[in-house]
């Protein structure tokens, strides 16, 4: 009978513990030829923008290669500049020098128009909508950032304007090393648009595909505070970039850069094939980073703690995706071969 009762008492408190996942994890050397600079998840496959060939690589969740999509060059169908791709009912959408490209998964070339828009944050909603995000630089008022999200009609018409953000850079300072992260992104499962602003609070607004607010997470949080160790993490990172030369130069850059006392509510936030929202905090336990999941509604699900100690701390949204139940992450290892961590989520 005691012994019954412990087993009851120790389930019971391991299912009251949302911050354990479970999770069983592997990490496996992705060949790839370039740099890569984005990952994203899609029906159970991996895609890999490589910035060096403009083009999309393509893998299963295995690992294993299946075909490339795009082509470098200025011609017909070939993508000069790639930055971005987003999907919609099993095709592949990218935006180059005023030209919509589409492709098929297992990269043809559909369609090439003409588009008056070039905006590669631009999503393409299955309504015949757009979702179109802009981000400028103004002195009217001061070093500041403007943000603005908008809904648009067929013949880019505004429907309405969701979002208009203005960030203020710190006087005396040039950069803000951790800006709040503003993003849009569309569950096509579900027709609905995620747009956050985190400068206002921890906040992700919940949006139907013509602009109407259909819900929110707001949640309330406590502030924390950035650490010596993270900025010292950011800053080695930030001047890597191969655009910095000279050691004269990265410290006249980093001089240039204002730290917060405290991090924005949240950092960045993704959508599995499910809708499921994962947001990425700045909190960490056992040297872990704590995502929160939501229901496509928003509704607060569970914690998990998930690994990233060796991805890139300045741009991790970009290496970072949710899918089938999967956790993924890119980095590059001391040897320059990128590695994909991925962990089964419970």
């Amino acid at each position: 009978m005691k012994k019954g009762l412990l087993f009851l008492i120790v389930i019971t408190t391991i299912f009251h513990l949302p911050f354990l996942s479970y999770s069983h994890y592997q990490e496996k050397i992705i060949n790839i030829d370039g740099k890569v600079t984005t990952l994203k998840a899609y029906k159970n496959c991996l895609y890999f923008l490589n910035e060096s060939e403009c083009n999309i690589w393509r893998f299963d969740q295995n690992l294993n290669f299946l075909n490339k999509i795009g082509k470098k060059g200025e011609g017909p169908g070939e993508i000069p500049y790639l930055s971005n791709f987003n999907f919609l009912e099993d095709k592949i959408y990218t935006f180059s020098k005023g030209r919509l490209l589409i492709f098929s998964l297992d990269g043809s070339l559909l369609e090439e128009v003409k588009f008056p828009i070039f905006n590669s944050s631009l999503l393409i909603l299955k309504n015949g909508n757009f979702v179109e995000k802009t981000r400028d630089f103004s002195f009217e008022r001061g070093k500041e950032r403007i943000q603005k999200i908008r809904f648009l009609d067929k013949d880019f018409n505004l429907i309405t304007e969701v979002l208009n953000e203005h960030i203020k850079v710190t006087p005396g300072y040039e950069f803000e090393a951790i800006e709040p992260y503003i993003q849009a992104k569309y569950s096509e499962r579900n027709g609905l648009i995620y747009i956050s602003n985190p400068v206002k609070d921890y906040l992700i607004m919940i949006f139907d595909e013509n602009g109407k607010q259909v819900g929110k997470i707001l949640k309330n949080y406590k502030r924390t505070k950035v650490s010596e160790e993270y900025k010292e993490k950011f800053s080695e990172t930030l001047i890597k970039d191969p655009r910095i030369t000279s050691k004269e130069m990265a410290d006249a850059f980093l001089k240039a850069l204002h730290f917060p006392k405290y991090f924005p509510p949240f950092h960045s936030f993704y959508l599995d094939d499910e809708g499921n929202v994962y947001v990425r905090t700045y909190n960490r336990k056992k040297d872990k980073t704590v995502f929160e999941k939501y229901s496509p509604k928003g509704i607060f699900i569970r914690e998990y703690l998930l690994e990233d100690k060796y991805i890139n701390i300045v741009d991790c949204h970009l290496f970072i995706s949710f899918s089938s139940g999967h956790y993924y992450y890119l980095y590059e290892n001391e040897k320059g071969n990128y590695v994909l961590h991925s962990e089964r989520l419970y």
